[in-house]
């Protein structure tokens, strides 16, 4: 055997031969021994041996490749390990509707062959699907508020298939993979399935049974909404501070457009002093321009006289095509077309508070609410009227303002999402720190549902987002776990 043949490159055999695929049954006995060399024997138990040598790396792999070939027996069977996966795949929900699904099964694959995988006990990972006694269901779950680590959550059962240490490392690479079905899968859910009895949820994220709808959030997270705080709440806002004769803009929201165009106006003239020397900064003729007619809109009274007194100075066109674009975009939210005002209009109409009665503040919070909720509105309004008779301060101090009313905001949206969405709890994942945290909704009215998610909020020092667009259609919220 040794005189005979020759070592050959890796080329020759890994890549060329098709024993590496895993999908080929093919009449070979391959033993790899410790010293990484290869014996490929050709029509066992009495065919020729060829011997090659390899390097660990790639003995590695053909390790790997064999044993996705070997069988683990199942109730169905004998099925190889890429066989099982499917299986797993398929049961949890996601080969249905899922765009290019042969990609995601091979990525899966690929992860689950980096784990060192024990075939005989590969079996265990369609138990797992099925066996209600996971620690997302025992743990997590059954202990809303308490914050796990995803390590902390992996079966044993699971750790059990690979060799030691392959079992986390499989689970931590299993969280990062999102991927385009129906709608987009975030990090988290295709694991959490794997990993325990949950499956895809119809509504939610997951479905466990027995418990419900299950929605998964990550950093930023959006409670969705139908549209109604991006198209509509700054037009309510303004409807609260105007008189109901008037049609043009309140003078509250045209101060906020003059002070959006100032900032724009400074912007210009600090970019001549940083950027002196350089192109595109406007002349020092055009700085005592812009100033004018920052002077000029201090005094003009409406949408029509800001836009005159733009066109009065022959400014160069890129800088006043942005200033007569800066008062329409601040301008149109009367209509609903401008994505992204509502932050602004949030910060106008709450900066007035002093002016404003505790109805016409709980009108305006109920103004920023994320679905139109018509058989809410009334119901928030009246909840928010008596919490603001108890604790107005709380939320209009300059702290207040900033985190409270924006936190209230926030579980306002949350309160609603459950509302229209039904679902019995949402579990906040910190992708950085890998750390789980369940909330569960209960059968209360709004107003409690609302107090709970706040405090929930508070006692996990969330941040939240004001922005909102037509793709995400609420505030954005970061639980720091």
């Amino acid at each position: 055997m040794g005189d005979k043949k020759k070592y050959r490159s890796l080329d020759e055999v890994y890549l060329a031969e098709s024993f590496a695929r895993p999908t080929t049954p093919l009449p070979y006995k391959i033993v790899i021994r410790e010293d990484a060399d290869v014996l490929i024997q050709k029509n066992p138990p009495n065919g020729e041996v060829e011997e090659y040598r390899v390097s660990d790396k790639v003995a590695k792999e053909i390790r790997s490749s064999i044993k996705k070939q070997e069988t683990s027996k199942t109730e169905e069977g004998d099925l190889t390990t890429s066989a099982i996966i499917d299986k797993v795949l398929e049961y949890d929900g996601w080969k249905a509707g899922t765009k290019d699904y042969s990609a995601l099964l091979e990525r899966v694959i690929g992860i689950f062959s980096r784990g060192e995988i024990i075939p005989q006990n590969f079996n265990n990972l369609l138990t797992i699907q099925k066996d209600p006694n996971n620690k997302f269901r025992t743990s997590l779950l059954a202990n809303p508020q308490q914050v796990y680590a995803y390590d902390d959550l992996i079966p044993d059962t699971f750790l059990k298939l690979f060799e030691p240490g392959g079992g986390v490392k499989v689970a931590d690479e299993l969280w990062g993979v999102t991927f385009k079905a129906k709608v987009n899968v975030g990090a988290g859910e295709l694991a959490f399935t794997m990993l325990s009895d949950a499956v895809k949820g119809r509504t939610g994220d997951l479905l466990f049974k027995d418990i419900g709808e299950v929605e998964v959030k990550g950093i930023g997270a959006r409670m969705g909404g139908d549209g109604f705080c991006h198209s509509h709440t700054p037009n309510e806002l303004n409807a609260i501070l105007s008189s109901q004769n008037s049609t043009g803009l309140s003078d509250q929201t045209l101060q906020r457009i003059k002070a959006e165009i100032f900032k724009k106006i400074e912007t210009f003239i600090k970019s001549r002093e940083a950027l002196k020397g350089r192109v595109a900064v406007p002349k020092e003729q055009q700085v005592s321009y812009l100033a004018q007619i920052r002077d000029a809109l201090d005094n003009a009274e409406g949408l029509n006289e800001l836009l005159a007194k733009i066109n009065q100075f022959g400014l160069p066109a890129n800088i006043q095509a942005q200033l007569k674009q800066a008062i329409k975009d601040y301008s149109e939210h009367k209509e609903g077309r401008v994505k992204g005002l509502f932050s602004p209009a949030v910060k106008t109409f709450f900066s007035l508070a002093n002016n404003l009665s505790n109805e016409q503040l709980a009108e305006g919070i109920a103004a920023t609410r994320n679905y139109s909720a018509a058989n809410e509105k009334q119901e928030l309004v009246a909840y928010l009227t008596n919490l603001l008779s108890q604790k107005r301060a709380d939320f209009f101090t300059s702290e207040g303002f900033n985190y409270n009313l924006y936190r209230l905001i926030a579980s306002i949206h949350t309160a609603l999402y459950h509302r229209i969405q039904k679902f019995n709890y949402i579990l906040f994942l910190n992708d950085t720190t890998k750390k789980v945290v369940a909330y569960k909704f209960e059968n209360v009215n709004l107003g409690q549902s609302i107090e709970s998610i706040y405090n929930f909020y508070n006692k996990f020092n969330a941040a939240f987002n004001m922005s909102i667009d037509d793709k995400f259609k609420s505030a954005g919220i970061t639980l720091r776990i």
